[in-house]
């Protein structure tokens, strides 16, 4: 049995992350455990009112992308540390994008461990990827790898203050009463904007730069870190792993570029083929059409309002952020609430789930420079010709994802590390 009674989570710092702390926060509550939702925009009142929650020994923080360990105002002292270090509490960090963007904060720990010796010990870093599991046992080998747990999937409670949205999330929307054909939720950015750090050296970086870039578009079943291993190795000679984790952490526009470039190509192809394509987000404005009168723009919003937009869509796109062997929470949000995920694969969401399983599977190669796109037009076009096929692909998928794939389930397993 758990010794854990108490959790600690975060909320007032980014909003998506803001909605995972409160759907796992509230599976958390179902299983009797207390839950202090600790308001990084009032640290200041909120130290006072945790410190008397606090229960050394049956407390545990459950955190993602390192909220609460970002040196946060109230919560951390240059000469003391953080307050949790005060404490028997143990830490779960769920960080939900690849470790070789938080260097620096892997870094800050080992340094605020020497304040007050513990911290390290304490902390325990889960992955959402396979592959992230992979990079954090060869380049942070001091740090707890305390296992892989996916993102999970949120489906609407029926409540909303608009009534037209709350009338459909009400009941199961089939796909010929939706209003809209296809959507995809998420930022892009302009590819020019990386030219900053692509060409901001000389140009025999640029060069270098470009070369991981290239190798990626047109290989993109490769992982980032292995291209610029394999780009180091190349130019420089053989190098030890240990020596890379720095030049690694500061090449990471080079993740951004290939996420942006194939996010823009698969827009552009849906849009450029005369298919109704609404997206949620900023910068699309930026992104060059030829055919753009069935192209909408809904400026970024908050997760729940995604959510409704994705269930009254009749298909959802996905484009991994880069993830070989995890899955976007996109991915298992569109297939629960009704809607057929236009995705690429990976070595995990393959396994849980099938081609027809609520998503049809593209592959990125047909997004390359060398590709025309129609294998993805010819896919789509299919997927939208027939409703009842996509309501039945529907309703299979979400009995797997409802079933398996809920922060219900994510929590359940955090428990689980708990005792």
């Amino acid at each position: 049995m758990s010794k854990i009674e108490r959790i600690i989570m975060f909320e007032g710092g980014v909003e998506t992350l803001d909605y995972f702390s409160r759907q796992m926060g509230q599976a958390f509550e179902a299983h009797g455990l207390l839950v202090f939702y600790f308001n990084l925009e009032d640290a200041a009142s909120d130290v006072k009112k945790v410190k008397k929650f606090i229960l050394s020994g049956k407390t545990a923080i459950v955190t993602f992308n390192f909220e609460g360990f970002e040196r946060e105002e109230y919560i951390y002292d240059h000469v003391r540390g953080y307050i949790w270090q005060h404490f028997d509490i143990e830490i779960y960090n769920i960080a939900v994008d690849h470790p070789y963007f938080y260097d620096n904060r892997f870094e800050h720990l080992l340094e605020d461990d020497k304040i007050l010796p513990g911290l390290i010990k304490k902390y325990h870093h889960l992955s959402i990827d396979r592959e992230h599991q992979k990079y954090m046992r060869t380049f942070y080998p001091q740090f707890d790898e305390a296992g892989f747990l996916p993102l999970a999937g949120t489906r609407l409670d029926g409540k909303s203050a608009d009534t037209v949205i709350c009338d459909k999330i009400a009941k199961e929307t089939k796909a010929k009463d939706k209003s809209r054909d296809i959507i995809f939720t998420g930022n892009y950015t302009d590819l020019a904007f990386f030219d900053q750090y692509i060409y901001g050296i000389n140009d025999e970086y640029a060069q270098f730069y470009m070369g991981m870039i290239d190798d990626l578009i047109a290989n993109p079943d490769k992982t980032v870190e292995n291209v610029i291993i394999s780009h180091c190795n190349e130019e420089m000679g053989p190098q030890r792993l240990s020596d890379l984790r720095v030049p690694i952490h500061k090449t990471i526009f080079v993740d951004m570029f290939v996420r942006s470039y194939f996010r823009g190509k698969m827009i552009q192809t849906l849009a450029n083929a005369g298919f109704e394509i609404a997206v949620v987000g900023a910068g699309w404005e930026t992104l060059p059409l030829k055919k753009p009168n069935r192209f909408t723009i809904i400026p970024q919003t908050n997760s729940r309002r995604c959510l409704e937009l994705i269930k009254d869509s009749r298909i959802s796109v996905n484009i991994m952020p880069w993830f070989k062997n995890g899955v976007h929470d996109r991915v298992f949000n569109s297939i629960i609430n009704d809607t057929v995920c236009f995705t690429d694969g990976s070595g995990y969401l393959n396994e849980v789930l099938s081609d027809g399983e609520g998503l049809r599977y593209y592959d990125l190669n047909d997004l390359s420079a060398k590709s025309d796109g129609s294998h993805i037009v010819d896919g789509m076009e299919k997927l939208l010709s027939d409703y009842d096929k996509l309501d039945s692909m529907a309703e299979a998928g979400k009995k797997i994802v409802s079933a398996d794939h809920t922060w219900k389930n994510r929590a359940k397993k955090l428990m689980e590390l708990f005792s």
